[in-house]
C-alpha cells in the first residue's frame, strides 16, 4: 500500500513555522525560569517571526492573542448571520437566543442589575457578566 506524502514545500514550510514557533517559546521560557503552559502564546511584537530579540517577544494568553491579531478587523454581515444562524443549532442547551442577548445589553445599559437579569431570563449572573464583557456572543 502506498501512502500518499503531500506537497514537499508545504511540508517544509510548516515545519519551519513550527521550529520557529519552538524556538521563540524556548528562548522566553529560558527567560522567565519555567515552562509555558499549552495556553501560553509567544507574540512577536514586530510581526517578524524570525526576530527573536527579547525585546520583540512578549507573553500573552491565547485569548489575548487571538484578540491581538482580531483588532481592528470587523466580521461582515454573512459572517455575523452565519453565526447567528449556527449559534442555537451548534448549542442546543444554550438557554439563550440571539433576540435575548440583545435585550440582556439594553437593559445592562439601562442600568438595571445584573443579578435581577439573570433571574429573568433563568440564566447564571456570570452568563450576563460574560454578554456584558462580551467574551461570549461577542458577535451579536
Amino acid at each position: 500500500m502506498k501512502v500518499k506524502v503531500g506537497n514537499p514545500a508545504r511540508l517544509a514550510f510548516f515545519k519551519e513555522k513550527y521550529m520557529s514557533r519552538l524556538k521563540s517559546r524556548r528562548i522566553f521560557e529560558k527567560h522567565i525560569g519555567r515552562k509555558l503552559s499549552r495556553y501560553e502564546v509567544i507574540h512577536h511584537r514586530d510581526g517578524n517571526p524570525n526576530n527573536m530579540n527579547l525585546n520583540n517577544l512578549e507573553l500573552l494568553s491565547l485569548s489575548k492573542h487571538s484578540c491581538q491579531h482580531m483588532k481592528g478587523r470587523q466580521l461582515t454581515k454573512a459572517t455575523k448571520t452565519k453565526l447567528q444562524k449556527s449559534s442555537r443549532i451548534a448549542r442546543p442547551g444554550a438557554k439563550l437566543f440571539i433576540h435575548d442577548v440583545y435585550d440582556v445589553r439594553k437593559m445592562l445599559a439601562d442600568g438595571i442589575k445584573q443579578w435581577l437579569i439573570a433571574l429573568a431570563f433563568g440564566v447564571n449572573r456570570r452568563t450576563v457578566s460574560a454578554i456584558n464583557t462580551r467574551a461570549i456572543w461577542s458577535w451579536v
